[in-house]
């Protein structure tokens, strides 16, 4: 009788509707990565960490990179403990959900002709090469957010305002890894 007394006494744990929106996103990138590691679509290095102290360890990528690191991996890249220093770390990167872009069909729709070549010379040289320009073309690679607003602008110094790519997908961010 007493035992369950106690029971109902102890209050029912609610989580805010932020905070739990927040435990979902978290559940959600951190189901995409094991996914990534379970189909091997992962980078040809990854940086692992295995500092359990680290206060950004929820977040990081490097460290959840650990928790899914296959046994049969016994040597790579890692975080040494001297990187964290005063509660940051040097080498945090954000596990993140980005929307990934590719395709440039659409970006050249109200294009002039004469302005097209000027556009991709300078996203071939954005990008890094015309080989890389046709991965993105082709799907082959994807565009970070940070590539997509690069090219945005490329195309806002010619005038054009509004462009979009061909097809979006949200994904990880495995470029940091």
């Amino acid at each position: 009788m007493a035992l369950r007394k106690s029971i109902r006494q102890v209050p029912s744990i609610h989580l805010h509707p932020i905070q739990h929106n927040l435990n979902k996103h978290n559940m959600e990138k951190k189901k995409l990565l094991q996914k990534a590691f379970i189909d091997g679509n992962l980078p040809s290095h990854i940086t692992y960490c295995f500092l359990d102290h680290c206060q950004q360890k929820d977040d990081c990528i490097h460290y959840q990179c650990a928790l899914y690191k296959p046994v049969g991996v016994t040597k790579g890249t890692t975080v040494f403990p001297d990187a964290l220093r005063s509660e940051s770390c040097a080498y945090f990167a954000p596990l993140r959900i980005v929307r990934m872009a590719w395709g440039f069909d659409r970006l050249f729709t109200d294009v002039k002709v004469k302005d097209a070549p000027a556009l991709r010379a300078a996203m071939k040289a954005c990008l890094g090469s015309k080989g890389q320009y046709y991965r993105y073309k082709l799907g082959q690679l994807k565009l970070l957010p940070e590539q997509q607003d690069a090219i945005r602008q490329i195309f806002a110094a010619q005038g054009y305002g509004h462009v979009a790519f061909d097809f979006y997908d949200e994904e990880l961010d495995l470029t940091q890894c």
